[in-house]
């Protein structure tokens, strides 16, 4: 038996070996470029393309992406156990590229022909006008299918895919050191992609159409998934995988890995906050994209708008990822754990208060909708720039602490699924708000929120309490 510090030894040589680690940056770099690219485009797609607006968002979540939630975690699952780390990243990231093509040139050129008006307008004489959101899910079912095929990078090649991969061959003394790295470079690419997307709409295809903007930002998103699966093979070629001809292949039970979670409680600690987190996030979305959209109508200045939100996300992620190398040598885990949800839940509680309150906004003499927006803005800007510094980073150290093959299985479960039932859990709630109060349900949002932010504490601090009892790991 190897000594687990000769094997850290050996693992850290190996990872280190050939210019991994840079290869490995540029690779999540390119990965984040694509990743907000997409978001900002199928955002500005399904919020401009009706009336309904963001409310629409919630009808999606539910009768779209929680079925190709739990279809992607299925084939994950499956490809994996057959065909491994590296077939499994081609086959999926090959897979989203070819869709992401079919949609920019054919259905979205050919959207007014294949859109379902007919069956929409007949829907909308039999149910309620609080259905709208419904009936305009189906009328435009080729933007709400990129919608949720867009949030499936998210899900499958970074959640999944790539933390996957680089838990498997991360020396855990290393972790704390290289993964505020990563996540650095990712925020990094946030500000890139933002100002690439901005300069292609408003510049490059400035005298064109929409649609022409729209074909050329998938085609750079599809050149990235083409450099992404060379350096792909340039990290992980020769090294060996979970899943191998010569060895055991790993059972991948759903059922299995779900009550793996319950059991433990440091996967159901770190379930509970990405679950929570996708929960309260989407129900505050709905609200300010729709405050985005009373302000910029058009397609083109709702997603310039956009933009510039994830350029400002990226310099404020930078900053804290900065900062982070700092934070995770003076705090312990526990205190790091908790800082997201504590910034999440002022935050939260102020703009829900703002929102209620049209006075404030006579106070800064501006327009009442201006002030909703950008105080939305800065609350999301504050929100996700904490996410993607201090929470991912605190999350993935959390999972080096159970076993390589749990690891794996929780991790497809709790990022794809999980995630996604935080997200269809807030699209649940805001369909039924909207059918119970139509235009009346502000206050209840504030409540839940607030509600569920408090519950994302405490199951920080559980985790906290726990991560703290296992061995730290140096820096």
């Amino acid at each position: 038996m190897i000594h687990p510090e000769i094997k850290d030894l050996n693992a850290q040589s190996s990872f280190s070996k050939g210019g991994r680690k840079i290869f490995i940056l540029v690779n999540f770099f390119l990965i984040i470029i694509a990743y907000h690219i997409l978001r900002d485009l199928k955002d500005t797609l399904i919020v401009t393309s009706c009336d309904t607006g963001a409310k629409i968002i919630p009808f999606i979540k539910i009768w779209a992406m929680v079925p190709l939630a739990l279809l992607g975690s299925y084939v994950f699952q499956k490809l994996y156990t057959r065909f491994g780390r590296d077939r499994t990243f081609y086959i999926l990231v090959g897979s989203l590229a070819l869709f992401y093509l079919f949609f920019a040139f054919y259905l979205f050129p050919n959207r007014e022909t294949l859109h379902l008006n007919g069956l929409a307008t007949s829907l909308e004489r039999i149910l309620p006008a609080s259905f709208s959101g419904w009936t305009n899910m189906i009328r435009y079912w080729s933007f709400s299918l990129f919608y949720s095929l867009a949030e499936m990078w998210s899900v499958l090649v970074i959640s999944v895919l790539f933390w996957s991969s680089l838990n498997e061959i991360t020396p855990s003394g290393l972790a704390k050191r290289f993964f505020p790295t990563c996540i650095m470079i990712g925020n990094f690419a946030g500000i890139v992609s933002g100002q690439v997307s901005y300069f292609i709409i408003h510049y490059l295809c400035k005298n064109k159409s929409f649609d022409h903007s729209v074909q050329i930002l998938i085609l750079v998103v599809t050149a990235i998934a083409a450099l992404l699966m060379f350096v792909h093979y340039r990290i992980y070629h020769n090294l060996p995988q979970i899943v191998t001809k010569k060895e055991k292949k790993l059972s991948f039970s759903f059922k299995e890995s779900l009550q793996n979670i319950w059991r433990k409680p440091e996967l159901l600690c770190i379930a509970a906050l990405v679950v929570g987190f996708a929960l309260t996030n989407n129900l505050f979305e709905v609200v300010w994209k729709n405050s985005i959209k009373s302000v910029h109508q058009a397609p083109a200045d709702y997603n310039a708008y956009i933009n510039q939100i994830t350029t400002i996300i990226g310099v404020v992620s930078l900053i804290l990822s900065f900062l982070m190398r700092y934070i995770f040598r003076f705090f312990k885990q526990s205190s790091i754990l908790l800082m997201t949800p504590a910034a999440l839940l002022i935050t939260s509680s102020l703009f829900f208060l703002f929102l209620e309150a049209p006075s404030f906004a006579k106070f800064f003499h501006m327009p009442y909708a201006y002030f909703v927006m950008t105080f939305g803005s800065l609350h999301y800007i504050l929100s996700l720039g904490a996410k993607y510094s201090l929470f991912d980073s605190s999350k993935e150290i959390a999972f080096l602490a159970i076993e390589p093959e749990e690891r794996i299985k929780a991790k497809s479960i709790i990022d794809s699924v999980g995630s996604r039932l935080g997200k269809s859990g807030s699209s649940l709630l805001h369909q039924f708000l909207l059918i119970l109060f139509t235009g009346a349900y502000i206050p209840s949002i504030a409540i839940l929120s607030i509600s569920f932010m408090t519950a994302i504490f405490l199951s920080a601090k559980k985790l906290g309490k726990i991560s703290d009892k296992k061995a730290p790991i140096a820096i």
